[in-house]
């Protein structure tokens, strides 16, 4: 299944967060905890909020990797489809709903 995760910086934490980050490889940056997989990332550095997409069937592998960012970061999980994924699912509603 994969999983939408944004998140926000804390304002306090926000210094740290990007040090952090900028010191950090394009390698170490996509590590995820064993059973997860890297899909892809976005930043809103304006904002210092963002978007990475993974996907995993160990959710409790997610939300562990997640745990280390949790002392400086908000966030948030949510499953989500891809397209193909979606237009399947959206067959399946009409059809359950008799349209």
């Amino acid at each position: 299944m994969k999983f939408m995760v944004t998140w926000r910086i804390h304002e306090d934490k926000r210094v740290e967060v990007l040090e952090n980050w900028a010191s950090l490889t394009p390698e170490q940056r996509r590590e995820m905890a064993e059973g997860v997989t890297y899909i892809g990332r976005w930043h809103d550095m304006a904002s210092l909020t963002g978007v990475l997409i993974v996907e995993t069937s160990d959710a409790a592998a997610l939300f562990r990797y997640l745990g280390q960012w949790n002392p400086a970061l908000d966030i948030e999980v949510s499953p989500v489809l891809d397209d193909e994924e979606s237009a399947l699912v959206s067959g399946q509603i009409v059809a359950d709903l008799g349209a």
